[in-house]
C-alpha cells in the first residue's frame, strides 16, 4: 500500500464523486507511519488499507453518519471503536471514512447531503446501499477491503449491484461499541472485498478462523427455482444443492416485509427519539419519514411483527437441521436506474428481510449477468457458520 498514491488517486476523483464517496480522509503521514510501524512489528493484515463506513468511531475523525448534525449531539473526538481497535491490532491500516444513505436507512445510496453515491460501472443505476460508500472504494480498485453495516440489506444489497463479494456477521460487540446504531437488535457488521479468495485471506485472519480439514460435502438447499440465471450459478456453484421452497408463499412475503419495518423503525425511533422533531429540517426527508412510520404502528401491529419474527426464527433453526446453507436471491434484476422506487425497495426486502429477521450471517457473491450484476445469499446457520464458512467454501480454506 502506499498512502500517497491513494489519495492521489482520491484527490483525481471530480470534487462531486468525492464528496458522494468519501465522507473523511487521514493525512498520508499518519497512514504511511502506521503503516511501516505495522510492517516492522510483522502484523499479519500489515499492508492491507482499508475505509470504514461513516458510522463507525475512529481516532481522529468525526462520525457524522452521512448526516448534517450527528456530531453536534453526539461531539468528538471520538476514540477507535471495537472494530477499528481489533483492525489495527491485525495491522490493517485505516484511510478513512465512505459515505452511506444517511444514519444508514436506505438501500440505494441516495444521500441528499453529500450527494447519491454513484455505481461504480453503470451510469445512472443506484450502487445499493447503505453502505454504499465502501462498496465504490472497493469495486474501483482503491482499496482491497472496506466495512459497512448491514441491517436490512446494506452489505447484501451494494455487493450484489457492484459485483463484489461481501460478508455480513451476525450481530456482535464490533456492531455494539463505537459504531452508531440504526437499529440495534438487527445492526450486523460486514465488509466488502473484489473476490472470493481475497475475501478468504482477509476473513481468515479478522475472524480467526481454523485451518480447514480436507473440503466436505455440505448440504445445500436453495430458493431460487423459478430464475435462470441465478438457478444456473447454483447448479455451478453446489451441484448438490436441492430446491427448498420454505419461504416460497407470497402472503408471507409480505407479512415478513411488515414485520421487519415495524420492528426496525421502532428501534430506529428509539435511537432517534430526542432529535427526530428537534432536527427535523436536518434530515433527509425520506430517512426522517421512514423513522417516523413508528409513531404510527398499533400494538396490535407490533405483536404481530413479534410473532411473524419468531416463526422465520423457528422455520430458519428446522431448515438448519437439515442444510448447511440456504441460498436466496439478493435481488431478481440487476442495479435499477436512479433514483430507486418504493417498490423496488420492498422488491429487495422481500429478499433481504429473511436472514434480517433471523440475524443471520450471510455471504453474498455476484452473478454475472447481461444487464448487470446480480447476487446470491448465503445464509448460514448461526450456530456454526464458521465452521460452514471454512468447509463450503475451499477459497476461505486456504
Amino acid at each position: 500500500m502506499n498512502p500517497e498514491t491513494l489519495v492521489a488517486q482520491i484527490d483525481g476523483l471530480s470534487e462531486a464523486l468525492r464528496r458522494s464517496v468519501i465522507a473523511s480522509l487521514r493525512s498520508p503521514k499518519a497512514i504511511h507511519a502506521e503503516a511501516e510501524r505495522f510492517r516492522e512489528q510483522n502484523l499479519p493484515l500489515a499492508g492491507t488499507a482499508c475505509f470504514l463506513k461513516d458510522c463507525y468511531d475512529v481516532e481522529g475523525l468525526p462520525t457524522r453518519a452521512s448526516s448534517r448534525f450527528l456530531e453536534q449531539v453526539r461531539p468528538g473526538p471520538h476514540a477507535d471503536g471495537a472494530l477499528a481497535t481489533h483492525l489495527r491490532s491485525l495491522g490493517v491500516s485505516i484511510v478513512g471514512k465512505t459515505q452511506m444513505n444517511e444514519f444508514a436507512y436506505g438501500l440505494d445510496g441516495a444521500n441528499p447531503h453529500s450527494g447519491d453515491c454513484p455505481h461504480p460501472f453503470l451510469p445512472g443505476r443506484c450502487s445499493g446501499g447503505s453502505s454504499s460508500g465502501s462498496a465504490w472504494v472497493v469495486a474501483k480498485g482503491l482499496v482491497p477491503l472496506a466495512f459497512g453495516t448491514d441491517t436490512g440489506g446494506s452489505i447484501r444489497v451494494p455487493a450484489a449491484f457492484c459485483g463484489i463479494v461481501g460478508l455480513r456477521i451476525p450481530p456482535s460487540t464490533w456492531a455494539e461499541e463505537g459504531c452508531f446504531p440504526l437499529s440495534p437488535s438487527f445492526d450486523t457488521v460486514g465488509w466488502f472485498t473484489s473476490t472470493l479468495p481475497e475475501m478468504a485471506r482477509i476473513s481468515k485472519r479478522l475472524l480467526d478462523l481454523p485451518e480447514a480439514d480436507e473440503p466436505s460435502p455440505l448440504r445445500v438447499l436453495h430458493g431460487v427455482p423459478g430464475h435462470e440465471m441465478l438457478a444456473s450459478f447454483v447448479r455451478k456453484l453446489f451441484p448438490q444443492a436441492e430446491v427448498c421452497d420454505a419461504f416460497a408463499d407470497p402472503h408471507e412475503a409480505e407479512e415478513r416485509l411488515k414485520a421487519f419495518s415495524v420492528l426496525q423503525s421502532r428501534e430506529a425511533m428509539e435511537v432517534h427519539r430526542e432529535w427526530i422533531d428537534v432536527h427535523a429540517e436536518a434530515y433527509d426527508p425520506k430517512v426522517r419519514a421512514l423513522i417516523l412510520r413508528a409513531r404510527g404502528w398499533t400494538d396490535s401491529e407490533v405483536e404481530c411483527a413479534r410473532i411473524v419474527e419468531m416463526k422465520v426464527k423457528t422455520r430458519l433453526a428446522e431448515l438448519f437441521q437439515e442444510a448447511d446453507i440456504y441460498l436466496l436471491p439478493v435481488s431478481s434484476d440487476p442495479a435499477p436506474v436512479s433514483p430507486m422506487t418504493h417498490s423496488q425497495r420492498a422488491a429487495l426486502l422481500n429478499h433481504t428481510a429473511i436472514g434480517s429477521l433471523g440475524r443471520l450471517p450471510i455471504l453474498t457473491l455476484p452473478v454475472k449477468s447481461p444487464g448487470g450484476p446480480l447476487g446470491i445469499q448465503c445464509l448460514l446457520p448461526p450456530d456454526r457458520w464458521r465452521e460452514v464458512l471454512t468447509r463450503g467454501f475451499p477459497d476461505l480454506c486456504r
